[in-house]
């Protein structure tokens, strides 16, 4: 079932679900610690993560994010009444949520390359 499959197999798989791992956990931390600094409660970050969810459905390929900023400008200017600061808030957000993507990619791409190194080195190596 798993003939062939070995150390370096086994390892670069170890690495690949490390990496998935490490980059599904800051796509959530990021943007959440960027929401709690700028002062956005807890419960505003989940009004927020709701707008995100009816924006991935409503709004196609970019809705999450769209949602998303909308419900930390709209919950930021519940709380200050102030639009300035409630879109400084809200940009603050935006730019970690942009962060976590792009280390999202690079994540992506890395477990890709060692996927296709492990394949290449493995057909190397075959008799």
């Amino acid at each position: 079932m798993f003939s062939g499959f070995g150390v370096v197999g086994w390892i670069t798989m170890t690495v690949i679900t490390a990496l998935a791992g490490a980059a599904t956990a800051t796509s959530f931390y990021l943007p959440q610690r960027s929401a709690a600094s700028v002062g956005v409660p807890w419960w505003g970050q989940v009004f927020a993560l709701a707008c995100a969810i009816a924006g991935f459905f409503f709004i196609p390929v970019v809705g999450a994010p769209v949602g998303f900023g909308v419900g930390i400008l709209v919950v930021t200017l519940l709380r200050e009444r102030h639009f300035q600061g409630a879109l400084a808030a809200t940009w603050a957000t935006l730019k970690a949520m942009l962060l976590a993507s792009g280390l999202q990619f690079a994540a992506g791409t890395a477990m890709v390359a060692l996927w296709v190194l492990w394949v290449w080195v493995g057909q190397a190596a075959s008799p």
